[in-house]
């Protein structure tokens, strides 16, 4: 009995830090499109993440390895990336054309323009967290690939991808808070 004790006390402050990391509900449904819903709490205010998360010319830093990003052009209605985004089992990469905008401040949207996405809609809506020096950051997708891949494929990838991401955008928003006054 105390050899589990001090097994369950030693496990516990581990399973406490990794559950202080984001919340996140991924599912991929029987056409093969994957529904995102994440939450993350990131130090910084909401105009700090909103920068980060539009300087596009640096989004490079905020997604796994390789990700290219062939043009931004800012348009009357948005901002127009096209990027590939390497494949993580296979050989190439994906194609991706979308929009953002920021429809009402704290919410960007981001809608596919083209690329081999069926579907590609993702929502990042920003307001302050329980201090004026925090965000809360939640995040819908709504991901679909022109390719077939397995649901259970699909999801680890894109569970492992966001992840980092996650990772990525705190390391980013940490970094930017540092280097501004």
């Amino acid at each position: 009995m105390w050899r589990f004790l001090l097994l369950f006390g030693l496990l516990m402050p581990a399973a406490a830090v990794a559950a202080a990391g984001p919340l996140l509900n991924l599912a991929v449904d029987s056409t093969g499109a994957a529904h995102v819903r994440a939450v993350l709490e990131l130090p910084a205010r909401p105009a700090v993440v909103h920068a980060v998360l539009t300087d596009y010319a640096h989004w490079p830093l905020l997604f796994p390895r390789g990700l290219r990003i062939v043009a931004i052009s800012q348009e009357k209605d948005g901002v127009e990336t096209d990027v590939y985004v390497p494949r993580r089992f296979l050989p190439g990469e994906f194609h991706l054309v979308t929009r953002t905008r920021e429809t009402v401040p704290g919410i960007l949207e981001t809608s596919l323009i083209g690329g081999d996405f069926l579907r590609y809609r993702r929502t990042w809506i920003l307001t302050p967290g329980l201090t004026n020096d925090e965000t809360r950051a939640e995040l819908e997708m709504d991901i679909q690939l022109k390719q077939w891949i397995p649901g259970w494929l699909f999801t680890f990838v894109l569970k492992h991808e966001l992840l980092e991401h996650f990772g990525r955008l705190q390391a980013e928003v940490a970094r930017h808070l540092a280097e501004t006054p």
